[in-house]
C-alpha cells in the first residue's frame, strides 16, 4: 500500500492519525485517489484506530449526484429516486465505474 498511516484533518480542524491496516494485516479499502486536499468519508474498524474504508468525496462529487453513503457502502439513485447499493470499481478525476448487486454497470466519463 505504500503508507501505513494517514493523518486526516476534520472540518473543525482536529487531526486524526489513523492506520491503513490492522494488526492482522487487513488493509483499508480506498475508493478513489489519495489527495492531500480532498474531502473523505471514513469508516473505522472496531478498535477506532484503523481505517476500514476511505471514500474520496471530492472525486465522487464530480461524477455522481444524489448518492448516499451507509457504513462505507455507496448507494445511487435510479430513475425513480430509489437508492441501490453499488460496488465502485474505479473512481478517478476522469471516470467513475460501479456495478450494482444485479451486475448492472454504471459509468460516468
Amino acid at each position: 500500500m505504500g503508507q501505513s498511516a494517514l493523518t486526516f484533518v476534520t472540518e473543525s480542524g482536529d487531526s486524526l492519525d489513523l492506520a491503513l491496516s490492522d494488526d492482522e494485516g487487513h488493509d483499508a479499502l480506498i475508493v478513489g485517489d489519495r489527495e492531500d486536499t480532498a474531502r473523505y468519508a471514513l469508516t473505522l474498524m472496531a478498535d477506532g484506530h484503523c481505517v476500514r474504508t476511505i471514500v474520496n468525496l471530492s472525486q465522487l462529487d464530480r461524477h455522481v449526484q444524489g448518492y448516499a453513503l451507509h457504513n462505507g457502502r455507496l448507494a445511487l439513485p435510479d430513475s425513480t429516486g430509489r437508492l441501490y447499493v453499488v460496488t465502485v470499481e474505479m473512481l478517478t478525476d476522469e471516470a467513475f465505474e460501479a456495478v450494482n448487486e444485479n451486475g448492472v454497470r454504471v459509468s460516468k466519463p
